[in-house]
């Protein structure tokens, strides 16, 4: 298959995939809500779970770009099922304590719920954070749409210093890679990733305070 006609087919492939973003959002926010309502009795804290915005579509053709070159034999249907994480959400908590708490309780949540289904194992960045930083636990997720077919979904358990800190380290991390746009750019991941072992201690004297107050009670 030439080169035209791959990303003539993938380009499609991923505008219907991305157009079906939002009911899948909708489909998670509908199944997950109640699990963070029940979380939040059980901790004793509200535990929020917020929507992760829509990748756009120039960052999805990026990833299968990416892919492409690591897999230059698959078809573009292949290609495009391999691009995962356009939809997603996190639960976000107080302590590294309760990240796991959250990763057990959705375990048992899933045999519980039909429509959702977790996808492989976790993968846990809480001790060693991803290139860049990143920090938390991912889980893939199938979302059960409307029309019978399966749509994946990407879950982050995080603690809100990991979450806000994040959100700072995204928007450089977008500025970092577009060098055409910011020609003048210089590498952001090591330092950050020197940050982030800073953020960790910092989140692991909150779990001990955390665990000190519950002793006092």
């Amino acid at each position: 298959m030439g080169e035209d006609v791959f990303w003539r087919e993938a380009q499609e492939l991923l505008q219907s995939k991305w157009l079906r973003s939002g009911e899948a959002q909708r489909q998670a926010k509908e199944l997950l809500r109640p699990m963070s309502d029940w979380l939040s009795e059980h901790l004793g804290y509200r535990v929020l779970f917020i929507e992760r915005p829509t990748k756009k579509h120039w960052r999805l053709i990026e990833k299968a770009d990416e892919l492409r070159g690591k897999y230059p034999i698959r078809t573009p249907e292949q290609v495009v099922s391999e691009v995962r994480d356009l939809a997603g959400g996190r639960f976000l908590v107080l302590t590294l304590t309760d990240v796991k708490l959250v990763l057990r309780s959705l375990l048992q949540f899933e045999k519980e719920t039909q429509g959702i289904t977790l996808v492989g194992p976790p993968r846990d960045f809480s001790s060693t954070p991803r290139p860049g930083g990143f920090r938390g636990i991912t889980q893939a997720l199938d979302m059960l749409l409307s029309d019978g077919t399966s749509y994946p979904y990407e879950l982050q358990i995080m603690t809100f210093l990991q979450h806000e800190w994040d959100q700072v380290q995204h928007r450089f991390y977008e500025i970092d890679r577009m060098p055409l746009l910011h020609p003048n750019r210089v590498e952001l991941a090591g330092r950050f990733e020197q940050l982030s072992e800073e953020l960790h201690r910092a989140q692991q004297v909150i779990d001990q305070l955390a665990m000190d107050l519950s002793l006092r009670r």
